[in-house]
């Protein structure tokens, strides 16, 4: 009888450890099954981190593009309504067929960010260029500037909210300049954005313009202060003054004046 007792003592406690190791077992899978998850939570949570990181850079739906005279053009998530200049035969021409912009008919005193687009962009129909470059069906040079380009970079430089912003460059700062040293299209934005609203190159590339108190600006100018001169013939106040006296209509007069003094008063 004692030995009987014994071997069911002794089976009991074989069960009870047998029954201790297997919830042991089952304890330490649960654990592992937690870490698994969490493990899965952290992977997840980094790589919707390194996909903003990424949106960040590259901006939304867009990545970095080679433009067709070699310019890196850098998609980017700035501010929605980031405006770029660039030459427009050499660069805007394509990206605005690759960005699919939309012409601006008319010309308003707020140049509005269109349907689906994340950029502000120039892009007037041939119509509006003919009637702001032309004075009684006659060709004047640069008077489309005054008229259109001019409001363009007044609202680019102080930005619809009143603060300004930074300008993204489509084009090298090598296409500044025409074979025989006078500014480009391209050329005269910068200047206008250099010499008149106090901006400046970024100082490690040539992808930003910089307003005048934000950081990483270069401390020159990419363009001298006598190109306006070299380029129209007269210095900037002399070519307003002489395309004011040319334009006979009263509306494109006023918006010419309006442009010039919005424009001189950000002068430092």
């Amino acid at each position: 009888m004692k030995k009987q007792f014994n071997l069911l003592g002794t089976l009991i406690l074989t069960i009870g450890l047998l029954f201790s190791c297997e919830k042991e077992d089952l304890s330490n899978i649960e654990l592992s099954n937690k870490e698994l998850i969490n493990q899965s939570s952290l992977n997840e949570s980094e790589s919707t981190l390194n996909d903003i990181s990424k949106l960040a850079r590259t901006g939304p739906g867009k990545s970095d593009r080679r433009t067709s005279s070699g310019h890196v053009f850098r998609g980017f998530v700035h501010k929605k309504g980031t405006h770029i200049i660039g030459s427009y035969n050499r660069d805007m021409k394509n990206l605005i067929s690759d960005f699919r912009y939309p012409k601006n008919k008319y010309m308003y005193s707020i140049f509005r960010l269109p349907h689906r687009q994340n950029y502000q962009v120039l892009n007037d129909s041939e119509a509006l260029f003919n009637r702001a470059s032309t004075i009684n069906g006659r060709y004047i040079p640069g008077h489309f500037f005054w008229t259109v380009n001019m409001a363009w970079l007044n609202q680019a430089a102080f930005g619809i909210g009143g603060s300004p912003r930074e300008i993204a460059v489509a084009s090298s700062f090598r296409h500044l300049y025409q074979s025989n040293g006078k500014l480009t299209g391209f050329g005269k934005e910068v200047w206008v954005l250099e010499h008149i609203h106090g901006y400046r190159a970024s100082r490690n590339n040539d992808r930003w313009m910089i307003p005048r108190f934000g950081n990483g600006r270069r401390s020159y100018t990419v363009t001298k202060g006598n190109d306006w001169k070299r380029t129209t013939g007269k210095w900037f106040g002399e070519d307003y003054q002489h395309h004011l006296r040319l334009e006979k209509r009263k509306l494109w007069k006023d918006r010419i004046k309006r442009n010039y003094n919005s424009a001189t008063g950000t002068l430092y």
